[in-house]
């Protein structure tokens, strides 16, 4: 099956990781071997950390500096994700008492994009894009 349609083998984690981008839509998994109830549950814990680390490329360009920070808030994932801890230290200097939510583009063709979006008082104050060093 191809991207977003729907039949991912579970091969083990790392070639798991590596595929997330091309399978993050999947909705069906097939199991190999002879993996139990808590591989599916693990899957399912990574595929929701997953789904809130990554956003639409449109979703960054529709949001404008001095826009609501609520507004931009509904367009974003719900909660962090513990997979963009390593993209806070990254980029640009974060600018002074701003609080900033960070996501990896979910175009599959698109590795390294990050996607930064800084608030303070209530609005969007800054919106950065850099590449992922890590």
């Amino acid at each position: 099956a191809g991207p977003h349609t729907g039949v991912l083998a579970h091969e083990g984690y790392v070639p798991l990781m590596d595929r997330v981008r091309e399978h993050r839509n999947a909705k069906v998994l097939v199991i190999q071997d002879d993996a139990r109830e808590e591989s599916i549950e693990s899957y399912t814990a990574f595929m929701d950390e997953v789904d809130k680390a990554m956003i639409p490329p449109r979703v960054y360009e529709s949001a404008a500096v001095r826009d609501p920070e609520a507004d931009v808030q509904d367009q974003l994932p719900d909660g962090d994700s513990i997979m963009t801890a390593a993209w806070e230290d990254q980029g640009p200097p974060i600018p002074k008492g701003a609080t900033c939510r960070h996501f990896a583009s979910d175009d599959p063709d698109d590795t390294t994009t990050l996607f930064r979006f800084c608030f303070r008082d209530g609005k969007l104050i800054e919106k950065k894009t850099f590449k992922d060093e890590s």
